[in-house]
């Protein structure tokens, strides 16, 4: 399930609440129903008041204010946007992964083969053995910086003048209850997603085609096995870096704060973006036999989003799922057991599933807690 070479808010009507004091005894109350935002122009529909700020003309809102919804989701929309719709944000962010594997692949080809010596068709091939960690390593970090990182940033720059707001890089009220439950969430979610690979082994396949992603499967056990080479802590925490926190960055910010963000704005359907996203995430880590637990793990990541509202806690989601595989696999190499027993991804049973009730009840605490963290962060 680690990733190798391979990321909302609920967008809706709103209601917002501001209380503010002057400087006598005087208090103003801002009631606005928000109806409608067109090309970044925050529309009122009406407005009840009983002073002013000083300096502000009366009956306006502060333009600094982002309208608040009262649940867990925050309306995202400003009026920093350039005019790209989302929809077509979300299509342009496509075609820029396309061409920002392009050229993180031109930029990797070279590197592999100056400093393995080998050929690219060796790489395609999967022969590569330990001395050829360090070459893997840097073609993973230009992965995951050119492919998936940088695209996603360039469109957010197209589309918003505040791009990191857009993608979701802020810090809204993030406290050490949200990530108690935010790493039960994950714990939880492994055990509910690596289940559903069961249901993926039922599917009928000719035998060319099994045979087919089993040496896909083999190559990517492979390319892992040779990326596990730590015999000292400070190799070990490279490797967390490189095979942990490159990725985690790379496709949350792309999947999440990018396609799934620009979809669910454009489509103003929240969760048939997470699940559209998911089987894309999925599908973009190339294995049969993983990709209904992929699908699975894209929707706790999404979910997460969403209901956050901001990036870091996926990305923190992401990187201690990813820590923790790397972790074991170190653990594996140390004992001499066979790697390949842990990145298998075929499992014998499906009682995992049942951890799906937990999860939602962890989701539900999560919302909650984050709601109130929100409220004493404004």
């Amino acid at each position: 399930m680690l990733s190798i070479f391979t990321m909302a808010d609920a967008v809706d009507t709103g209601v917002v609440h501001k209380k503010t004091g002057t400087s006598g005894n005087s208090q103003l109350f801002l009631r606005l129903q928000i109806y409608g935002l067109s090309a970044g122009k925050l529309k009122v529909k009406s407005q009840n008041y009983t002073g002013g700020h000083r300096g502000q003309s009366a009956g306006l809102p502060d333009p600094g204010v982002l309208a608040k919804r009262s649940s867990s989701t925050t309306i995202m929309y400003d009026n920093d946007s350039k005019g790209i719709s989302y929809t077509a944000g979300f299509f342009i962010l496509i075609a820029f992964v396309l061409g920002g594997s392009i050229f993180a692949a031109m930029i990797a080809q070279p590197i592999w083969t100056n400093m393995t010596g080998k050929s690219l068709e060796a790489l395609a091939n999967g022969d590569f053995t330990a001395a050829d960690a360090t070459a893997l390593k840097i073609m993973q970090v230009i992965n995951a910086l050119g492919a998936f990182l940088l695209p996603t940033l360039v469109t957010a720059h197209m589309m918003n003048h505040r791009p990191l707001k857009l993608i979701g890089f802020e810090n809204r009220g993030m406290n050490a209850k949200q990530l108690g439950l935010v790493i039960l969430i994950m714990a939880t979610g492994l055990v509910f997603s690596n289940s559903l690979s069961y249901f993926t082994q039922l599917i009928p396949l000719p035998p060319s085609t099994k045979a087919y992603f089993d040496a896909l499967e083999n190559r990517y056990s492979g390319q892992v096995a040779t990326l596990i080479t730590a015999k000292s802590v400070g190799e070990y925490l490279l490797a967390v870096v490189v095979m942990a926190l490159f990725p985690a960055l790379g496709e949350e910010v792309l999947f999440r704060g990018g396609l799934q963000n620009f979809l669910s704005r454009g489509t103003k359907n929240p969760w048939v973006s997470i699940i559209i996203v998911s089987i894309i995430f999925s599908l973009m880590h190339s294995s049969f036999y993983g990709f209904f637990s992929r699908v699975g793990l894209g929707i706790v990541l999404g979910a997460i989003y969403y209901y956050s509202g901001t990036i870091w806690w996926s990305i923190i989601a992401h990187f201690l799922y990813n820590a923790f595989l790397v972790t074991m696999l170190h653990i594996y190499a140390m004992r001499g057991m066979p790697l390949k027993d842990m990145l298998s991804e075929k499992v014998d049973s499906y009682w995992g599933v049942f951890a799906l009730i937990p999860l939602i009840v962890l989701f539900i605490l999560f919302k909650k807690a984050t709601a109130q963290s929100r409220r004493k962060h404004v």
